[in-house]
């Protein structure tokens, strides 16, 4: 099944909650992607 929301939203999580969490994970990797690369 795809996309990979699909498979979150069966096992019980909202959809709001999925978009999210979905979100805040993107935003957390970006920020450490830039520490990284402003560190190195």
């Amino acid at each position: 099944m795809s996309p990979i929301h699909h498979h979150f939203e069966l096992g019980g999580w909202s959809e709001w909650r999925v978009v999210t969490t979905f979100w805040a994970v993107s935003l957390l990797l970006a920020a450490v992607g830039l520490i990284l690369s402003k560190g190195l």
